[in-house]
């Protein structure tokens, strides 16, 4: 089964709040890894958060519904932004491991 982890290189930096464009800008990641800085709203920063431990998709899905109301559409987004965050480098993954920093 799949873990998701984040990434042991990051700085996180939550004391910002600010608008670029239409999204709210939550936080400020610096991935030491790769030299790149990305902008997270509000939810992205929260699944980011919560894989500080491995999780499954699951697991994931289930602590986001305890904070928002989801319904099949809105967990559909909360995988595609996980994937996203693996995408990017913000997050690992791996498939039947435990991930460690």
């Amino acid at each position: 089964m799949k873990k998701y982890m984040q990434h042991a290189g990051l700085i996180i930096n939550e004391d910002v709040e600010s608008e670029e464009g239409k999204q709210k800008i939550f936080a400020v990641v610096f991935n030491i890894d790769d030299e790149k800085l990305h902008y997270l709203n509000e939810t992205a920063l929260f699944l980011l958060k919560q894989c500080e431990t491995p999780l499954t998709m699951e697991e994931i899905e289930c602590n986001t519904s305890k904070i928002y109301r989801l319904d099949e559409n809105n967990l559909k987004k909360v995988q595609e932004t996980v994937q996203k965050l693996v995408d990017i480098g913000l997050i690992e993954c791996d498939e039947g491991e435990i991930l460690t920093n």
